[in-house]
């Protein structure tokens, strides 16, 4: 099996059995959060939803309902919820990609404590046939 073919499984696989991964370590790391989950808790709570790949990825496709960081990071905390208990998911543009944690550190410091970010990213979000919005 091709190592690309095999990358693609992996990720598919842990994106939709892996739940909450618990990691806080240094800088902008934050707790992880798997597609099934996070599809759960989309449904029933609010959740507020950042990508952190960049204007031309946002305008290509992004998860439905996501805000896109680069536009939003000047007036941050007018883009997030008031109350600093509810989830936020940030992502980026896949499992290695770590870019994500410049805006979950910006949102940690803003006092929010329930700041997740995708473990498969976007990437993951395409391979396991989710719909992006445009």
């Amino acid at each position: 099996m091709s190592n690309r073919l095999f990358n693609i499984i992996f990720i598919f696989i842990f994106s939709m059995n892996t739940s909450f991964v618990f990691a806080r370590t240094k800088g902008g790391e934050c707790p992880g959060i798997a597609i099934v989950p996070f599809k759960e808790a989309v449904a029933n709570e609010p959740v507020t939803i950042i990508d952190v790949n960049g204007r031309i990825s946002f305008a290509n496709g992004h998860i439905p309902g996501a805000l896109d960081y680069r536009v939003i990071k000047d007036d941050l905390s007018a883009h997030l919820p008031h109350d600093k208990g509810e989830l936020i998911v940030v992502y980026g543009g896949g499992p290695y990609d770590d870019s994500y944690k410049y805006a979950s550190k910006a949102i940690m410091d803003l006092g929010y404590t329930e700041v997740r970010y995708l473990l498969s990213g976007l990437s993951g979000w395409i391979i396991a046939g989710e719909k992006l919005e445009k």
